[in-house]
């Protein structure tokens, strides 16, 4: 219940995915402030030792040094290096970083699924500590970005997307 009312709306006290991606779209305006932005300056004071919930990892297929990790409230991670150092993936600030699995086509593609349904109640998955998903993400070979397929998001297809802890690609055609 505590952790309901902190994600509810005020005036309506239900969580709506509107609200979230709403949100989700404010926060990344203000993405130069994470990293400083000249006036403001940020020293890393630890503890350097802790990931937070990383929740799924893959090695690349096409790159035997290369892997991937996900992880609830960090986005998509990329090592090139067998996992001796990491970046996080993208040049541009991702919409949902609740990133619960990740999965990667014959043709290179690399897919993540977003959201907690295993940590939250209710018919819609709106409640408890688990946070809300806003549908599957892909990045094509050969770059770090990754985009919203846009038939998944929450807001257009449904609560069907607001959860997905589980991706898998055929071993046989990159489309399935």
């Amino acid at each position: 219940d505590y952790y309901f009312m902190l994600k509810a709306n005020l005036r309506t006290g239900e969580i709506s995915f509107e609200d979230i991606m709403n949100v989700q779209k404010q926060l990344a305006s203000f993405a130069s402030y994470k990293m400083g932005d000249g006036n403001i300056k940020w020293k890393e004071m630890g503890p350097i030792n802790m990931g937070g919930r990383t929740l799924a990892i893959i090695y690349d297929s096409k790159e035997s040094n290369t892997l991937y990790a996900g992880g609830v409230s960090g986005g998509v991670w990329k090592s090139v290096n067998g996992g001796l150092s990491w970046s996080r993936c993208g040049t541009t600030e991702v919409s949902n970083c609740v990133v619960s699995s990740l999965a990667q086509t014959t043709d290179g593609a690399v897919y993540y699924g977003t959201g907690e349904q295993q940590f939250t109640r209710g018919a819609n998955g709106t409640g408890n500590s688990g946070f809300l998903g806003g549908g599957i993400f892909k990045k094509m070979p050969g770059s770090d970005d990754f985009s919203l397929l846009s038939k998944t998001s929450p807001i257009s297809g449904g609560y069907a997307w607001n959860n997905v802890n589980a991706l898998v690609a055929s071993p046989t055609d990159a489309n399935t």
